[in-house]
């Protein structure tokens, strides 16, 4: 890594560590956890600038690596994302706000998000009471919540 490339990258910790430090404790509730996904997250920031590939905005990027990294280590261990944390996934923009869903969020999804966020329902449980499989679960949720969440973004 030449001295550009690694002042870039002390730029980019020292501009967006502790926001990013934040959003990982917030997810993992956990300090070395926390920042062991940061470390992940900068060390993949540092690949990428020495491969110069190109990142438009590096703020969302270094939120996204934490995110996936997070998930990918939960799946990797074969456990869910914590209730309390999908809550902080969902809601991002409502976090003091009671769910309330847009009139235009199709039935189906009011429905699953109702049962995973709100009666905080595992995917099991999920597809025995929708008799859909876990899987189909799992999948039916993740639109409903990006669905969910750009009818917010749109909100605002």
């Amino acid at each position: 890594m030449t001295n550009l490339e690694r002042a870039f990258v002390i730029q980019l910790y020292s501009e967006y560590a502790a926001d990013l430090f934040a959003y990982a404790y917030q997810l993992v509730r956990n300090k070395s956890y926390a920042d062991d996904l940061i470390q992940t997250a900068f060390l993949e920031a540092c690949k990428k600038v020495e491969k110069q590939e190109p990142v438009v905005k590096w703020k969302a990027w270094l939120y996204g690596v934490v995110r996936n990294t997070y998930r990918n280590d939960c799946k990797t261990r074969k456990r869910e994302v914590p209730i309390d944390d999908l809550e902080f996934l969902l809601l991002p923009y409502e976090m003091d706000e009671p769910l309330v869903f847009p009139r235009d969020l199709p039935e189906e999804y009011r429905e699953i998000l109702q049962m995973r966020a709100v009666e905080r329902l595992g995917y099991d449980r999920i597809g025995e009471r929708l008799k859909i499989s876990e899987a189909v679960a799992r999948q039916r949720f993740s639109r409903a919540a990006k669905e969910y969440r750009q009818k917010m973004r749109d909100k605002i």
